[in-house]
């Protein structure tokens, strides 16, 4: 534990002493980062007589500017190789990219979601349906946390984008309806978030990049999303992400 400490102590003053060596030449930059996403999703339940098949479409949008104090420092803080293994010759090529209070968050999200199902009760069958459609609303809270969350590492030789692989896609808020046979509509306000499976997958994706592409993958869906509880589940997820990194 003390070697790697050691090690890490050093990797900082070796950038410490680079960053005082260059400051005279450096200047803060901007960049401004913009994620889309895209989520297809459709499930099924079942116990017995009972079931429930949902089908649902989400969209993402997600954008905020970013700043450096332009001073190259010689390893990469999100990669723990580069920090325990300091060469005190190498080019200095890293830049991190931080958000700030000022970030200009941009965050949109919509979903068209509808559940049908069918449960069973001393009458007989009661079939139901579940929509939920619209706009997500975020809090002003939420929208200044995306700003302090966000980071990245810009390797200058390769034109790479390094993150920690955390998407802080804060909690969203959307209305929904649920109708019952013999029971009048009941309406609520539900979470709206992309399944998780998606999320450590985008992560993943995020954690080293070029500068601007995408991706997209079909996921296996694992966690009960009917919530139907009990019986079997099955889902599936067709995920398409865009991602770009520009200078401002």
């Amino acid at each position: 534990m003390k070697s790697l400490a050691w090690r890490a102590a050093a990797a900082l003053w070796i950038a410490v002493a680079a960053s005082a060596a260059n400051a005279a030449g450096a200047a803060e930059r901007n960049a401004r980062f913009v994620l889309d996403l895209e989520v297809d999703t459709r499930d099924r339940w079942q116990r017995g007589a009972e079931h429930a098949d949902g089908r649902a479409r989400q969209t993402w949008h997600l954008s905020a500017t970013l700043r450096t104090d332009g001073q190259a420092i010689a390893f990469n803080r999100l990669d723990t190789a580069t920090m325990l293994h300091p060469v005190a010759h190498v080019a200095h090529r890293y830049l991190d990219f931080q958000a700030f209070s000022a970030c200009d968050p941009k965050l949109k999200a919509s979903t068209d979601e509808r559940i049908d199902g069918e449960l069973h009760d001393a009458q007989g069958a009661a079939p139901y349906a579940v929509t939920t459609q619209g706009e997500g609303r975020a809090s002003g809270g939420a929208l200044m946390a995306l700003c302090m969350q966000m980071n990245f590492v810009l390797d200058t030789a390769t034109d790479t984008l390094h993150s920690a692989g955390n998407v802080p896609l804060p909690e969203m808020t959307v209305a929904s309806v649920r109708e019952e046979r013999g029971r009048p509509a009941r309406r609520s306000t539900v979470a709206l978030q992309p399944p998780p499976e998606v999320m450590q997958w985008v992560g993943r994706q995020l954690q080293r990049m070029p500068k601007s592409g995408a991706a997209s993958t079909e996921l296996p869906l694992l966690r009960d999303r009917l919530h139907a509880g009990g019986g079997t589940y099955e889902g599936t997820a067709q995920v398409r992400v865009r991602w770009s990194f520009e200078a401002k």
